[in-house]
């Protein structure tokens, strides 16, 4: 398989998002889901938190996937690199519905791109910090 990272350097165009997310000292799961679009679209995605790989160059949507527990996770970052290649014949959007629960609040974020020709693909990247 690709190297996420040449993939992410070789698309066509790049879109990030950075925030925050309040977590709190339980032992309660965060979760996150990271919903591929729009339809027919391909992606495959590596997660980290810190320099701790938990999943690696995963194939399409991904949904309930636990990034830890509050209190583990406290002042350490989430990093996810998607790329998004457009694979539907009928537009070329791309994008991704991104959310997180578990913590103070649930969070929810869209991003998206639009390609230019069909085969094109998108680097995503996202950056959460998860503080107290």
């Amino acid at each position: 398989m690709a190297n996420i990272k040449l993939l992410f350097k070789e698309a066509v165009s790049q879109t990030s998002l950075t925030d925050v997310y309040q977590v709190n000292n339980t032992s309660k799961l965060v979760k996150i889901d990271l919903i591929i679009g729009d339809i027919g679209q391909a992606s495959i995605s590596t997660i980290k938190i810190d320099d701790e790989v938990l999943i690696s160059e995963h194939l399409g949507t991904l949904t309930d996937f636990s990034v830890g527990r509050n209190k583990s996770i406290v002042n350490r970052f989430l990093n996810i690199t998607t790329i998004v290649t457009d694979v539907n014949t009928e537009h070329d959007r791309t994008g991704i519905d991104f959310s997180i629960t578990g913590g103070v609040n649930p969070y929810h974020y869209v991003l998206s791109k639009q390609v230019i020709n069909q085969g094109d693909s998108v680097g995503y990247k996202i950056e959460i910090f998860f503080y107290k």
